[in-house]
C-alpha cells in the first residue's frame, strides 16, 4: 500500500497552480481538512476496479494522512532543518520518526512541496489550463497533459491549493482517479484523529537497538506491510545490525 502522495511544481504554462509554488510560506496556506477516495480499474474490465479512502490534515508546518480501514498513516513536518517523515501505526499507538538527516541517509529526502499539494512534479511541468469551472462550490480550474504514455487531467481547487479530481489514464486503459470527497476549510482545525503525536515516537536511527521489541523486529523485517498483517513476520534469523536502512519499505 502507498498513499498517493504527489508533488507540485509549477511550469510557467501552469498560471493556475501559482498559489501553491514552492515558495508559498505553509503558515499562510489554508488549513484544511480533507476526505480522497482514489479508485483504481482497467477501461473495459469488468470486476477490476478497486478502492481506498483516505484523509487528509493540513495546517502550517505539518500534513497527515490516514487510511482509516487499514490504521496506517503517514506524516510530514517542516523545519528549518529540513522535511521529516513519520510512519504511523494506529493500533499500536506507535510512530517510526526519521529526521531530515535519516531521510538524506537513506536516499529519500522530501521536498515539503512534495506532501503540500497533491501532484506529481512531473504531471505539473506537463499540464496546460484548459478551462475554468466550479467545484464543491468554489472556484476551479482545469488542466490537462500528458506524460510519457500517461493521459492525465486534473480539476484543481485555487484558492484551497488542492486537487477536486485527478485522473491517471496509463497505457491507454489503467485509470487511476482521486476524487475529494469531502473538504472542510472553515471549522477550526482539529488535529488527526489517530492523535499520533500522542503515540509512542520510536526514532528511525535508533531502531537497530531495538530489535528485542516485537514490533521494531517486525518492521525491520518486513516493513509497513508486516506491521500491518499484509507481508512478511519477523524472523529471529532476520535479526542483525544495519537492517533499519534496508527495510524500510513504504508499501
Amino acid at each position: 500500500m502507498r498513499l498517493l502522495l504527489l508533488a507540485l511544481a509549477i511550469a510557467a504554462f501552469a498560471p493556475g497552480l501559482l498559489a501553491a509554488t514552492p515558495a508559498a510560506e505553509p503558515d499562510t496556506s489554508p488549513a484544511l481538512t480533507a476526505h480522497f477516495e482514489t479508485s483504481r480499474f482497467v477501461l473495459g474490465a469488468a470486476g477490476s476496479e478497486t478502492r481506498s479512502s483516505w484523509r487528509y490534515w493540513r495546517r502550517g508546518d505539518r500534513v497527515e494522512t490516514l487510511t482509516e480501514a487499514i490504521g496506517y498513516g503517514e506524516a510530514w513536518t517542516r523545519s528549518k532543518q529540513g522535511v521529516g517523515h513519520e510512519k504511523i501505526f494506529v493500533e499500536a499507538k506507535r510512530r517510526i520518526v526519521y529526521t531530515p538527516g535519516d531521510l538524506a541517509a537513506v536516499g529519500r529526502t522530501t521536498a515539503w512541496e512534495a506532501v503540500f499539494s497533491i501532484v506529481r512534479p512531473e504531471m505539473a511541468r506537463s499540464l496546460v489550463e484548459i478551462g475554468s469551472e466550479s467545484a464543491f462550490g468554489r472556484p476551479a480550474l482545469r488542466f490537462r497533459g500528458k506524460v510519457g504514455s500517461d493521459d492525465i487531467e486534473l480539476l484543481w481547487l485555487v484558492a484551497e491549493q488542492i486537487p477536486a479530481e485527478l485522473r491517471i489514464v496509463r497505457g491507454g486503459s489503467h485509470v487511476e482517479l482521486v476524487r475529494l470527497v469531502e473538504l472542510d476549510t472553515d471549522a477550526p482545525f482539529v488535529p488527526a484523529p489517530s492523535d499520533a503525536r500522542d503515540f509512542e515516537a520510536l526514532d528511525f536511527a535508533d531502531l537497530g537497538d531495538l530489535e528485542a521489541d516485537p514490533f521494531v523486529q517486525r518492521f525491520l523485517y518486513g516493513g509497513v506491510q508486516a506491521i500491518l498483517g499484509r507481508g512478511k513476520s519477523a524472523s529471529p534469523r532476520a535479526k542483525h545490525a544495519g537492517h533499519a536502512h534496508g527495510h524500510d519499505h513504504d508499501h
